[in-house]
C-alpha cells in the first residue's frame, strides 16, 4: 500500500501530464491556423501585385488612347478649317478640353490644331477623355479634298451633299476623329468629274482665289465645193465649166485663261488666245477648152478675239436640286476678221482670218446634278453678234452693212469618276447658226443656215491637289461641223 505522501507526487505528475496534453492539443490547431493564414496572405499579395500590374497596363493604354484622341481631334479641326477657308469664312480653331475621370475640374484647354505635349498631373494618372466642341453647320458652296491641300478646281460636291449633312445628327456615325473615307473618296471623285466636262461647264472658283489655265486648242476643218456652170443636154452629157474646190483649214491657239472668285457664287474670267491659222485650197477647173489645177497656201498668226466672262451660281443644290449656273460672255474683235484681210481684184482673199471680226454677246446657263459616281450636265446658250458697216469694195462689189450670224446652242452629257484622280465624260452638243445678212452692191444677200453637231469626249487626271491635266475632244457629226476640235488645259489654282 502506498502512503498519502507517495500519492501526492503521482497526482501532481498526472495533472502535469494532462495539462501538457491539453496545451499540446490547443497549440497544434493554432499553429495550423497561422500557416493557413500565411498562405492566404501570400495569395492576396500575389493578387494585389497582379492587379497593380494590370492597373499600370491600363494606365499606359489610357495614355495611348489619349494621344490618339488628341491626334484625331487635331485632324478634324484641320478639316473644318479647310472647309471654312473654302466657304470664305475665317478659320476658327476647335477647342479640346481634357477632363479628369475623377470628376475634378478641367485641367487644360488646348487648341486642337496644335501638337499636344505630354500631360502631367492627375489627368495623366486617371482615365481621360477628349471632347471636340462642335461648330454650327454653315452653307457650303465650294469644295476641296478634306484630307489634302485644298483643291479649288471643283466646288460642286459639297453643295450636293449638304442635305445629308443637315439631316444628320451631331453625334458622328464613326468614332470621333475618324475621317469619313467613303465620303472623302466620293468628294474627290466629284471634283475630278467636273474637270472632264466640256470647256465652260466648271462650277465657280472659291472667293479670293485664282485659277490660271494655260491651254492649247486645235481645230481642223475641210470644206468641199462642186460648181457646174453650163448646160445639161441629157443626164450625163454636160457642156460647160466644172470647178471643184477643196479647202483644208487648220487653226492652233495658245490660250491663257484666268478666273477669279469675287465672292461666294460669283466669278469673273478673262481669256486671251494667240492663234496660228493656215489655209490650203486646191481648185480643179475643167471645161471644153482647158483644164487645170491651182493650189493656194495662206497663213497668219497673231492675237485672236479676247473674251471676258462672268458666272453666277444661282443655288446651292439643296433638297436634291441640281446646281444652276448662269453665264455671260463678251467677245471682242481684237483678232483679224474676214473683212480685214487683203483681197485681190478677183475677190480672192490673200490672208487668213484669225478672229470673227465682230463683237459678240453670249448669255446662257448650265445645270449640273450629282448622281454618284457620275455628274449629269446640260447647258443652253444664245450668241448675238453685233452688226457693223464694212464699207469696202471687194472684188468689184461694194460691201456695206453686215449682220453676222447669230446662234443658239445646247449640250448635254455626263461625267464619270473612275477613281479620285481620273475621270471621263461623254456628251453631245448642237448649234443652229442663223443666216448672215450682207449688203452687197446695194442689195441684201443671205447665206444659208448651218447645223453644227459634235460628239464630245473628255478626260481629266489630277496631278496634284491644285493641278489637273484635262483634255477635251469634239468630233463633228454634221456636214457643217469642223472635223475635230481638241482642247488641252492645265488648270492651276492659287
Amino acid at each position: 500500500m502506498f502512503s498519502s505522501d507517495h500519492r501526492k507526487p503521482a497526482c501532481f505528475r498526472l495533472l502535469a501530464l494532462v495539462g501538457a496534453i491539453t496545451f499540446i492539443g490547443l497549440t497544434i490547431p493554432a499553429v495550423a491556423d497561422e500557416a493557413t493564414v500565411a498562405t492566404q496572405l501570400k495569395k492576396i499579395a500575389s493578387q494585389l501585385e497582379d492587379e497593380k500590374k494590370h492597373l499600370a497596363e491600363q494606365e499606359l493604354e489610357l495614355k495611348r488612347q489619349q494621344q490618339d484622341l488628341a491626334a484625331q481631334a487635331a485632324l478634324i479641326a484641320s478639316q473644318r478649317d479647310e472647309l471654312a477657308r473654302l466657304r470664305g469664312e475665317s478659320p476658327s480653331h476647335a477647342e479640346v478640353t481634357t477632363i479628369d475621370a475623377t470628376g475634378n475640374p478641367p485641367v487644360r484647354t488646348i487648341d486642337a490644331t496644335e501638337n499636344p505635349g505630354p500631360i502631367t498631373g492627375g489627368a495623366a494618372r486617371a482615365n481621360t477623355q477628349e471632347k471636340l466642341i462642335p461648330r454650327p453647320p454653315t452653307k457650303i458652296s465650294s469644295n476641296s479634298s478634306v484630307l489634302e491641300k485644298p483643291n479649288f478646281l471643283m466646288p460642286l460636291q459639297y453643295s450636293q451633299n449638304q442635305n445629308a449633312e443637315q439631316s444628320s445628327s451631331d453625334t458622328p456615325a464613326t468614332p470621333v476623329g475618324e475621317a469619313p473615307q467613303e465620303n472623302t473618296a466620293s468628294q474627290g471623285q466629284a471634283n475630278e468629274v467636273v474637270q472632264s466636262l466640256p470647256v465652260g461647264l466648271a462650277v465657280l472658283t472659291p472667293p479670293q482665289h485664282f485659277i490660271f489655265t494655260p491651254g492649247l486648242e486645235y481645230t481642223q476643218t475641210t470644206n468641199n465645193q462642186f460648181v457646174y456652170e453650163g448646160v445639161a443636154i441629157i443626164p450625163g452629157i454636160n457642156i460647160g465649166q466644172i470647178t471643184a474646190t477643196t479647202d483644208d483649214r487648220s487653226i492652233i491657239s495658245a490660250v491663257a485663261d484666268i478666273r477669279y472668285g469675287v465672292f461666294d457664287h460669283l466669278e469673273v474670267e478673262a481669256r486671251v488666245p494667240y492663234t496660228f491659222a493656215e489655209d490650203r485650197a486646191t481648185v480643179l477647173s475643167q471645161g471644153p477648152n482647158s483644164s487645170g489645177t491651182q493650189s493656194l497656201y495662206l497663213s497668219k498668226h497673231g492675237v485672236g478675239d479676247i473674251q471676258f466672262a462672268g458666272r453666277y451660281q444661282i443655288n446651292d443644290g439643296l433638297d436634291d436640286w441640281p446646281v444652276f449656273v448662269a453665264n455671260a460672255v463678251v467677245k471682242t474683235d481684237t483678232g483679224l476678221g474676214p473683212y480685214d484681210v487683203a483681197y485681190n481684184s478677183a475677190g480672192v482673199a490673200e490672208g487668213v482670218a484669225i478672229g470673227s471680226g465682230f463683237w459678240a454677246l453670249q448669255g446662257g446657263f448650265s445645270i449640273l446634278k450629282v448622281s454618284d459616281p457620275a455628274i449629269l450636265y446640260a447647258s443652253a446658250n444664245y450668241i448675238y453678234q453685233i452688226p457693223k458697216d464694212i464699207n469696202k469694195t471687194i472684188g468689184g462689189e461694194y460691201v456695206g452693212n453686215v449682220d453676222p450670224s447669230n446662234a443658239v446652242s445646247a449640250a448635254f452629257g455626263f461625267g464619270f469618276a473612275v477613281n479620285s484622280t481620273f475621270s471621263f465624260s461623254l456628251g453631245y452638243e448642237h448649234s443652229y447658226v442663223f443666216p448672215q445678212e450682207t449688203e452687197v452692191g446695194g442689195m441684201q444677200q443671205s447665206t444659208t443656215s448651218l447645223e453644227v453637231g459634235a460628239l464630245t469626249f473628255g478626260i481629266a487626271y489630277r496631278l496634284a491637289p491644285n493641278v489637273s491635266l484635262n483634255s477635251n475632244f469634239e468630233f463633228g457629226v454634221t456636214h457643217d461641223a469642223p472635223n475635230m476640235h481638241w482642247v488641252l488645259t492645265l488648270p492651276i489654282s492659287f
